[in-house]
């Protein structure tokens, strides 16, 4: 997380200030679009939680395979995100990331 990002938990409280990078934007649009992502991902710790110690022994590979999966998929969403806000702010090309026609 950047250091213009204050993240405060309490329990299952979380308070995320998100300073000046938040002002007049739609905050609340980009929170749900990445929210249904926090609540699978914290559904999958609890049902991890929930299995027994054997259980967890088991599926222990399985279950690590699964996340990396995920967190692969994450570095390359944050990538993306990345790319989008540099051909916004025009240091970037969208040429340049798969979409040559829009050559300017």
């Amino acid at each position: 997380m950047t250091k213009e990002v204050e993240l405060s938990v309490s329990g299952s409280i979380v308070n995320i200030n998100l300073g000046d990078i938040a002002r007049d934007v739609d905050v609340e649009g980009r929170v749900k679009e990445v929210l249904p992502l926090l609540v699978s991902l914290l559904r999958a710790d609890r049902a991890w939680l929930s299995l027994t110690e054997q259980e967890q022994i088991s599926r222990f590979r399985a279950r690590a395979a699964a996340d990396l999966g995920v967190q692969a998929v994450l570095s390359i969403a944050l990538a993306r995100a990345n790319v989008l806000g540099a051909i916004i702010d025009g240091s970037e090309s969208i040429a340049d990331h798969g979409f040559p026609e829009f050559w300017d």
